[in-house]
């Protein structure tokens, strides 16, 4: 609970996200970190697809169809980022309550805590966005903060909405949210008092597991066999490109060029790359990732902690070194398991890293919820007064220069970022005033949707856009949208259809233009022909457009 003290101190884990949200958009702005949420958004509001997708398959599950009728209500509003930027900062307070809740404020330049807290690596949520950092923290902050109320029988309501936020996350994405509860379900045995029994500890976790088990009950029954069929692709897509941890094996050049088919993101086509392609052509196996993958993962991974994560990591360790060190203060606390979940987590970090992936959404998530344990285990005895090392002056003065280095890195993210926001800005502004009452049939579109703002609805005036390529091409729904755009709902013979209209604009690379003509001679056994025209973009990344060749 929290102890008396100024209003302002009470009212801290109000008052400062509200500041640090404010700060952090007027000095570096908000940008998205992939392209999923702008797809995501596009889907929703039946841009990519007609009608608009009110069921994604995969993820928000149930808001999917709330977020839909809301875009048509009221099509201005960018409803998306709205309520996960309102997620987002309920995480954030769940956040700042949980530190209030063991004594933070009562420390001497506690406002400077809470900063470098938020410095370390909060900060990348809310100016570096991505959809799957919200589930992962919300649910993360929820346990934790269930915790804390442990004993005290005034919190029933408390502890139903925290349970309903949970509920919440794993509804946006339930792997998220089961991750985020992986990472600090052990606090159940740091945080609470050692004279509560052990079996009563397992308690706050079984009411979660509840939660979760009846989410995923009732999401097993409600799922179509088309929204299943969608999830296992999607999965077998994420070996080859997201993880690596697939062992290509292809015996024919077909196989071979559908497997370059799926490293180029062009997975639409089910005829040809589906469950059975990935069981013929390849495979998953330990020794493979043990022997290939695990080296290279293992160095990328350590190498993105220490450019990236310097900071944080230093404040771990920090706070580490004095709670397994300070016999004194922590006489009688078993320090055992305080090193049993240091060691848990980094090899839960490292078999994510190696088995799956850990992008900066996934990874500093969890580095925020670590921080979050270690620090309530050492504000737990710490307080009122302030750690004491003979080399305190020295400790300091290497936090002082990891946190300029850390704000140098920050300024140049943003730079790069706001830059990065505006050239792809430009590009769709291009698009939407160019090509009027076309079909925009493209593959580089998806590319520039990064860094964009979770503020804004993006459109491409009147046209309809025909994606080639992105994992929203797995979805069901696409082959209602390929019947009514061309009267066909197979994906090739819509291609084919398109391929001869006059009211088609192609817009891609001339690799890939080379690599689509391919692909339907072998698959098809049709010449993909198209009368290519000036390019949109030029540079490295050139953007042709091509126009049917049945044009004069």
């Amino acid at each position: 609970m929290i102890n008396k003290g100024s209003i302002l101190n009470k009212s801290a884990a109000f008052w400062l996200p509200v500041l640090l949200f404010g700060l952090t958009y007027l000095l570096l702005g908000f940008h998205y970190e992939t392209n999923d949420d702008v797809i995501i958004s596009l889907l929703l509001r039946g841009i990519l697809v007609q009608p608009p997708l009110s069921d994604l398959s995969l993820y928000f599950h149930g808001l999917s169809h709330g977020l839909t009728l809301l875009y048509k209500l009221a099509p201005q509003i960018p409803w998306y980022g709205m309520l996960l930027y309102a997620l987002l900062f309920t995480a954030t307070v769940l956040a700042f309550i949980f530190l209030q809740g063991h004594g933070l404020v009562r420390k001497r330049f506690w406002w400077a805590w809470f900063f470098l807290f938020f410095l370390a690596g909060w900060y990348e949520h809310i100016f570096w966005f991505n959809y799957m950092r919200v589930p992962l923290l919300l649910t993360g902050t929820c346990y934790l903060l269930f915790l804390s109320l442990w004993g005290n029988k005034n919190n029933l309501f408390v502890r139903i909405m925290l349970g309903l936020l949970f509920l919440l996350a794993l509804c946006i994405r339930p792997s998220a949210a089961l991750l985020g509860l992986a990472v600090v379900w052990p606090a159940t045995f740091l945080l609470l008092p050692n004279k509560v029994k052990a079996w009563l500890k397992w308690q706050s976790l079984l009411w979660f597991a509840v939660i979760g088990l009846g989410f995923f009950v009732g999401l097993h029954f409600t799922q179509s066999p088309a929204a299943k069929e969608y999830q296992r692709l999607d999965w077998l897509k994420s070996t080859v490109i997201d993880f690596e941890i697939y062992e290509a094996q292809p015996q024919t050049d077909a196989d071979k060029l559908a497997f370059k088919a799926i490293t180029q993101w062009f997975i639409v086509d089910k005829q040809v790359i589906n469950e059975a392609y990935y069981a013929r052509a390849g495979s998953i196996n330990l020794s493979y990732i043990l022997l290939k993958v695990a080296p290279i993962k293992l160095a990328a991974l350590i190498t993105l902690l220490l450019r990236d994560h310097f900071l944080v990591l230093a404040l771990n360790v920090f706070l580490l070194i004095f709670i397994l060190f300070n016999h004194q203060r922590y006489a009688g606390f078993n320090r055992k398991i305080i090193f049993a979940y240091q060691v848990y987590f980094w090899l839960l970090i490292l078999a994510i890293g190696i088995f799956m992936k850990l992008p900066p959404r996934l990874i500093t998530p969890c580095l925020s919820l670590y921080t979050l344990v270690n620090a309530a285990v050492f504000l737990r005895f710490n307080y009122p007064a302030a750690p004491k090392f003979r080399a305190s002056k020295l400790i300091g003065l290497i936090f002082v220069l990891l946190l300029g280095l850390q704000l140098f890195k920050i300024v140049n993210r943003a730079k790069w970022q706001k830059t990065n926001q505006e050239n792809n800005e430009a590009f769709i502004a291009t698009v939407k005033n160019s090509f009027p009452e076309k079909i925009v049939v493209t593959s580089v579109l998806p590319d520039y949707f990064r860094s964009l703002s979770p503020f804004r609805n993006y459109n491409f005036g009147p046209k309809a856009i025909f994606l080639l390529t992105g994992w929203q091409t797995l979805d069901p729904a696409n082959q209602v949208y390929f019947k009514k755009l061309t009267g066909q709902s197979d994906f090739a013979k819509a291609v084919i259809a398109l391929a001869g209209r006059a009211n088609t604009v192609w817009l891609m690379s001339p690799e890939f233009y080379n690599f689509l003509q391919t692909y339907f001679k072998i698959f098809c056994g049709q010449n993909l022909t198209l009368k290519p025209g000036q390019n949109l973009i030029e540079g490295n990344a050139p953007v042709q457009i091509y126009w049917p060749a049945n044009l004069p």
